[in-house]
């Protein structure tokens, strides 16, 4: 997919143009929320990620990137959620999905009462951060 996405790059953008590219895999909220999270994340849903989510998981670190490369800051994306807003965010994972049609169970409607425990009060607002993988580029001249 990189390979003919960086080749159309090579044809549409003028020498000198900048090319930058970004995904996010994890978020974090606390230590606690964050430890429930993962056992279905990893553990449960595993096999259910696409193959191609380990690229998105090392920040595209192990694709070609043939460019110049750009240095680039830190970057962080940040929402605040109540927990119904983050457990909606979870019911978005693609993992997710295929794990219910496959198995015709839910396995973060078990872990419910592990998420309002380390959530707390289920109407307060938390930080939910995701931290970003940036990578740019400059095309030759």
């Amino acid at each position: 997919m990189f390979l003919r996405f960086h080749a159309q790059a090579r044809r549409v953008f003028k020498p000198g143009g900048i090319i930058a590219e970004w995904c996010y895999a994890h978020c974090n909220v606390v230590a606690e929320v964050d430890a429930v999270c993962a056992t279905p994340y990893s553990d449960v849903l595993g096999a259910f990620w696409p193959p191609e989510r380990v690229h998105v998981e090392n920040g595209y670190a192990q694709l070609e990137f043939p460019f110049e490369r750009l240095s680039t800051p830190e970057v962080q994306m940040c929402a605040a959620w109540d927990l119904h807003q983050y457990l909606a965010y979870l019911e978005s994972w693609s993992a997710l999905q295929r794990f219910r049609r496959d198995r015709g169970s839910d396995p973060l409607a078990v872990l419910n009462s592990d998420f309002m425990r380390s959530w707390g009060d289920p109407y307060q607002a938390r930080d939910v951060r995701w931290q970003l993988s940036v990578r740019a580029g400059r095309l030759p001249e």
